[in-house]
């Protein structure tokens, strides 16, 4: 049922394109960055819920889904005050920012070069490690060996995309263009 609804989801938002810019609304390299450590999540997270009981289990994921929540909820309250000052503020201008139907105007904006496929070779590395992974008994050696082995492709893979992903950045500041194909922030 998840897999189902996250591939139509997918789907849809595939041809959805950025608000302002020419650009898909997935940042593909910023995908990749996350998805190895995601991956390997899941695989440990499979393997320690054989370990743990589940009370602790759900206790720590009552846990976790308070401080997401509470953190999201409190980020909420000052966007919407963020927003309600600028409403105001755009309220009290005479000069009209938005058409008829209320939708921003933007008048200029420069176009993103769309960039180069990216290969799946990471992903197939890690699903066959995970494959063979699966068909060997648990907690023999080999059993270890592959699940380091699987650690240390995780850890390769998320390297060399914060190696593209800098060098992207490094290149299109020495080209002057200080706007930011993913303006997401961590506060």
């Amino acid at each position: 049922m998840i897999m189902g609804a996250s591939t139509s989801s997918f789907w849809y938002n595939l041809r959805v394109q950025h608000p302002c810019r020419e650009v898909p609304i997935f940042y593909y390299d910023l995908a990749l960055l996350f998805q190895p450590m995601l991956m390997l999540g899941i695989t440990h997270g499979v393997a320690l819920s054989g370990v743990f009981s589940y009370w602790l289990i759900d206790v720590l994921i009552i846990i976790l889904f308070l401080g997401t929540s509470s953190r999201s909820f409190f980020r909420g309250i000052e966007m919407w005050k963020e927003e309600s000052i600028l409403k105001k503020e755009m309220a009290k201008s005479q000069e009209t920012f938005a058409n008829s139907r209320g939708e921003f105007l933007i008048d200029t904006f420069e176009p993103l070069i769309p960039k180069e496929e990216k290969t799946q070779k990471e992903v197939f590395t890690f699903n066959f490690l995970q494959v063979i992974k699966n068909d060997l008994v648990a907690c023999s050696t080999w059993y270890w060996v592959f699940i380091v082995a699987q650690f240390s492709a995780t850890l390769a893979v998320f390297g060399s995309e914060c190696v593209k992903l800098y060098k992207e950045r490094k290149r299109r500041k020495s080209l002057g263009n200080t706007k930011f194909v993913c303006e997401a922030t961590i506060n």
